[in-house]
């Protein structure tokens, strides 16, 4: 592995990890090596860039990569999915109105729905995967889970991959009866990550107001007070 692939691979890992500065202090290093860069790998330093910008606050620099990204990719599902995570992460920030939350999310819905125009049919799910996870990512659960949904409609029998996204989103946005139903179809399904859930241990997500509330409804289950069977 060369120096710049490695470089590549550690602004990736760094991004992953939420350690946007550092992500960006490889991308500098890379851009530096501009010359010796494929087109291709100058899309994905672009977007990670753009992404750590809008991440630590700096939408307008941020802004200015995506636009190099969307010019030199624009018609990739993948360069959509920057682009449209690029939105999220705006739409997720704390400290801005609402009708800034929505435009922002407007513009990421433009985008995603690029990127499905863009996607083979049999890459589909996928991408209605990613779609969901940029979503579930800023916690925005009711956006994330429109697509998970979409893909227990469109694609059944890889619904299951979808079921502990639901159950969490539906918990935080406090729907019972989808929630409910989700655990059921988990308990039947996937009786393994049934057992694990709650069990701190085995916890999925290191979230704890999660883990105590499907600790408390599996107790109910275990005493019989609630029938999962009624909710499939």
């Amino acid at each position: 592995m060369c120096i710049r692939d490695s470089y590549m691979a550690l602004a990736g890992l760094h991004f992953e990890m939420k350690d946007y500065e550092t992500a960006m202090k490889y991308t500098q290093k890379l851009l530096k090596q501009k010359q010796e860069i494929t087109a291709f790998e100058l899309t994905d330093i672009y977007s990670i860039a753009a992404l750590c910008h809008v991440a630590l606050g700096h939408p307008e620099e941020g802004y200015m990569y995506l636009d190099q990204v969307l010019k030199q990719n624009g018609n990739d599902a993948e360069t959509r999915i920057y682009a449209g995570q690029f939105f999220t992460i705006m739409a997720g920030s704390k400290d801005i109105s609402e009708e800034e939350r929505k435009n922002n999310i407007d513009k990421a819905e433009e985008q995603f729905n690029l990127a499905l125009e863009f996607t083979p049919k049999e890459e589909r799910m996928d991408i209605l995967f990613k779609i969901g996870s940029k979503y579930f990512d800023e916690h925005l659960f009711e956006y994330a889970n429109r697509y998970f949904e979409q893909i227990n409609k469109e694609f059944p029998h890889n619904a299951h991959s979808t079921y502990f996204f639901l159950i969490y989103g539906y918990l935080y946005l406090q729907q019972p009866g989808p929630f409910i139903h989700y655990l059921a179809k988990i308990n039947k399904e996937l009786p393994d990550t049934y057992a694990a859930l709650g069990v701190d241990e085995n916890a999925q997500f290191p979230d704890q107001l999660f883990n105590e509330a499907i600790r408390v409804i599996k107790d109910d289950i275990s005493k019989g007070k609630l029938n999962l069977n009624n909710y499939l």
